[in-house]
């Protein structure tokens, strides 16, 4: 597999690197009486956009390989537009437009339609992310993007601790510019990358940046295919989990086997309880709450244990969630915690005591429904 910063063309060689520009970079010159030869050094390079058998390799290698988990789940890839190598210098380029590629319904495009800017390295990472504004030596170094001369805003990247870098599952952080390019009727769209600062020396950012027309999902649908998947090995999960990893891992839990009804991120009564399929702990979590979450935050791993936590890596508990849902709001505010119990035997349901000195005494009741 060839990096892709040898497959697509660089910049031409038409000016030198304009520093400290923050502005729009469609302007050239400083004025009408400006020198030709000071126009053409401050002039931003042209580079092609990536040709079309480019395009298809990243088709194929990074957002239709199911071995990589590029794109957050609330998007479904549906094409490519077009692709940029950035070699730590400024530079412009057009890609196509929505509507080249896509022929227009009469009643426009879906609003679940996306355009999307995808940060990747030469070598089709997409854990990178985009360049970090800072400061060094005073001097104030910064990534701008513009499409059509507006500029647009760079997301910060992951906020994830040095103890949880190494195990996060990241999506990509994606630069969203669906208003600017899907109602336009031109064939082609500008976007021009810009560095700000003395960087002459400095290595700011290089890489490729993927434009890419997706189908947005929503967290609600995304949810209802996840509890309509059947996943058989959530009863393994239960007997191979080691009794002592719930409290190691810091999830709630009374017992070793003991699941709260609470979610703990909501603290609320779970409709939909989950844990990751490789979670240690048994404590569930409301599915909502999960989904919200990672996707915000773009990294799919267990709120609870760190433990990877993608879609299809999500097990929901059907018989805790069923027993929640056949019993009122009365008897289960009066539950203190449910047992888990192999499959097959019914849940052991654990009540509040009624007063505050009987805490000491627990009832357990087998719920023959369960």
């Amino acid at each position: 597999m060839h990096a892709l910063s040898e497959a697509l063309p660089t910049a031409r060689r038409v000016a030198k690197r304009s520093s400290g520009r923050s502005s729009s970079p469609l302007s050239a010159g400083d004025g009408e009486g400006g020198d030709a030869s000071e126009e053409d050094e401050d002039a931003v390079p042209f580079v092609q956009a990536a040709r079309r058998h480019v395009l298809e390799v990243l088709r194929h290698e990074v957002f239709e390989n199911p071995s990589r988990f590029v794109l957050s789940p609330v998007y479904h890839f549906v094409d490519m537009l077009g692709a940029v190598v950035v070699e730590n210098s400024n530079l412009t380029t057009t890609l196509p437009a929505p509507r080249t590629l896509h022929e227009r319904p009469a009643e426009g495009f879906s609003p679940q339609r996306r355009v999307l800017l995808v940060p990747l390295t030469d070598t089709y990472e997409h854990t990178t992310g985009w360049m970090l504004p800072t400061e060094i030596e005073g001097a104030q170094l910064a990534m701008s993007l513009y499409v059509d001369d507006t500029p647009v805003s760079l997301p910060p990247n992951w906020q994830l601790s040095p103890a949880k870098e190494a195990a996060a599952v990241k999506t990509a952080i994606t630069v969203d510019i669906t208003p600017l390019v899907l109602p336009i009727e031109r064939d082609l769209f500008s976007l021009q990358v810009i560095f700000s600062g003395d960087v002459a020396e400095m290595e700011m950012w290089r890489g490729v940046i993927a434009c890419v027309l997706v189908e947005e999902v929503g967290l609600a649908h995304l949810g209802e295919r996840i509890v309509s998947t059947y996943h058989k090995r959530r009863a393994a999960a239960i007997r191979q989990s080691p009794s002592s990893s719930c409290g190691e891992r810091g999830a709630v839990a009374i017992t070793e086997a003991s699941v709260k009804i609470q979610c703990p991120m909501t603290t609320l009564t779970m409709e939909i309880p989950v844990r990751g399929m490789y979670c240690e702990h048994l404590q569930c979590m409301e599915l909502a709450a999960v989904l919200i979450q990672c996707a915000r935050q773009n990294v799919w791993n267990c709120p609870l244990c760190s433990a990877a936590m993608k879609p299809e890596d999500i097990i929901v508990n059907y018989r805790l969630k069923d027993w929640i849902a056949s019993h009122s709001q009365e008897v289960v505010a009066q539950v203190e915690y449910v047992v888990e119990t192999e499959p097959g035997r019914p849940l052991k349901i654990v009540y509040k005591a009624a007063r505050p000195e009987q805490h000491s005494t627990i009832e357990v009741i087998d719920d023959e429904e369960g």
